[in-house]
């Protein structure tokens, strides 16, 4: 079993490194700066970068103490890092909120028109989105017009109280420079990011999936007791209700515990950890069950379980050039109902593979990884979910909206606004600096802690399922984010360390 996970620690090193490769690869190619046509803005902008790149080396000294200053004042003060994303939210939120284009539009004529609702079939294709149909028409009750604003509002709080999650469970099962890493990460890389905006699953799923983690350690820790398993299962399957994939952490805990087993061979040990699994499970399967239950008897939504997308299905879509494109499954697939859904599926995943050379279907594969990895604001360039024609006409928020500050704030946050590029870009280096952490990891890769193990095997098993099923978008990243950034923290403190002893010898 030792000797597989170092082999898996290899395989992950080639990963992480093709991940910081595309990770910069992506800034050069779609955040470049055209200088054949500069405004004055960005050429000022220029000239005061290579003014403070020139200072920041003449003075090395000086920049690393300040440097060193500010992250002691940001990590010592988090209330005010966190007032100061909620801040920066809100700014974002009530300057370029829009309805987002593709699922979430459909989602969101479901939970509020009725006749579109029992007219269409995507829910019937869909299933694993019901619970975000039922979450939309909960806050509709409440919000009506203002739906939109009321969940992006929700989001803001998932996405922070995420920040907090991941922070304490490393402070508790790492060390608390390395927590304060995880910390200052997700509140650079998805805090300052726009994914507030985007009213899908994926904050809701990252939220609940933290909060899961957390009462994993809480439990591990004996903090928490019997109640604490139930609440462990249930969190878990609503997780699952909203991602499917959430699963993924609990393969890579089961790995861990085994090998545990195999190390340590504590029976006494094992036999707590089963019976918290073994209440957890139970809990998993009785919510699990309900929300099936309910999906079946509802009557607001149109739902035949005989078209339901199969597994293969996705890994058919999985099998396009991107790993996404729907526009390439075949009509007959798309429409396939009952028992030839899987058969018509694997007919044309032969036909696909078939067609692939191996040219081909080595670009595909290198392809489809790199919009995975590649892009640090999580799709928001590849996926242009949101623009000027698609804001919101509630009477208040469009006077707000169509103020010079938001307009000005809107230029940074839509794709398409001029100044997008410098926003993009700076959440770019974030992204870049993930990455460090990540290949950073594997030269200090542990059996001794199992935590880290879990988060490490998660991220694994994430990029693994990304690849053979539906991927090509790095927004499908959210919803590992906790394992991908305490990977990180762990690669970057270990770095740190390593690099403030070299300068003191």
């Amino acid at each position: 079993m030792e000797k597989l996970l170092k082999i898996g620690n290899s395989v992950f090193f080639v990963l992480m490194v093709l991940w910081g490769y595309f990770a910069v690869y992506f800034a050069f190619q779609y955040l470049n700066i055209d200088y054949t046509h500069l405004t004055d803005a960005l050429a000022k902008l220029l000239v005061v970068f290579v003014i403070l790149l020139f200072l920041a080396f003449h003075f090395k000294k000086q920049t690393i103490s300040i440097g060193r200053i500010i992250y002691t004042f940001l990590v010592s003060h988090k209330l005010y890092v966190l007032a100061g994303v909620a801040l920066f939210q809100l700014l974002i939120t009530f300057s370029s909120l829009a309805l987002a284009s593709a699922d979430t539009t459909i989602v969101y004529l479901i939970a509020t028109d009725p006749e579109y609702a029992a007219a269409t079939d995507y829910i019937s294709f869909n299933p694993n989105n019901f619970l975000l149909v039922v979450w939309f028409k909960i806050n509709y009750l409440f919000s009506k017009e203002n739906l939109v604003v009321a969940l992006a509002f929700w989001n803001i709080l998932f996405i922070d109280l995420s920040i907090v999650f991941v922070y304490i469970s490393n402070k508790l099962m790492l060390n608390r420079k390395t927590a304060d890493v995880s910390f200052l990460l997700m509140a650079l890389t998805l805090g300052l990011s726009p994914q507030q905006l985007y009213t899908y699953s994926d904050a809701i799923t990252l939220f609940l999936l933290s909060l899961f983690i957390l009462l994993a350690v809480l439990i591990s820790k004996n903090k928490l007791k019997s109640k604490g398993a139930v609440l462990l299962g249930t969190v878990l399957a609503l997780a699952y209700g909203f991602r499917p994939t959430v699963m993924i952490f609990i393969i890579a805990g089961a790995i861990v515990l085994i090998a545990y087993v195999i190390k340590q061979r504590n029976s006494k040990r094992l036999k707590s950890y089963m019976k918290v699994l073994l209440i957890a499970a139970c809990s998993f399967v009785l919510v699990n069950r309900a929300l099936a239950f309910s999906l079946e008897k509802q009557d607001f939504v149109n739902y035949e379980p005989q078209m339901s997308r199969t597994m293969l299905y996705y890994v058919n879509l999985g099998l396009t050039y991107s790993g996404n494109v729907h526009s390439e499954i075949s009509e007959e697939v798309w429409q396939s109902a009952g028992s030839d859904r899987n058969k018509l599926a694997l007919d044309e995943i032969k036909q696909r593979l078939a067609n692939y050379k191996f040219t081909t279907f080595i670009g595909h594969l290198f392809y489809k990884y790199y919009w995975i990895v590649g892009e640090g604001n999580f799709g928001w360039f590849q996926e242009r979910v949101m623009n000027e024609e698609q804001r919101l006409t509630v009477k208040w928020l469009k006077n707000i909206q169509d103020s010079a500050l938001a307009r000005w704030i809107r230029s940074y946050v839509y794709v398409e606004g001029e100044n997008y590029h410098l926003y993009g870009a700076f959440l770019q280096i974030i992204w870049i600096g993930v990455s460090v952490g990540l290949i950073a990891f594997c030269f200090f890769f542990s059996l001794n802690n199992g935590f880290q193990l879990w988060m490490q095997i998660t991220v694994f098993g994430g990029l693994l399922f990304l690849m053979i099923f539906e991927g090509g978008r790095t927004r499908y990243l959210i919803q590992f984010l906790p394992a991908i950034i305490t990977v990180s923290s762990i690669g970057l403190s270990q770095l740190n360390m390593l690099l403030s002893q070299k300068i003191r010898e």
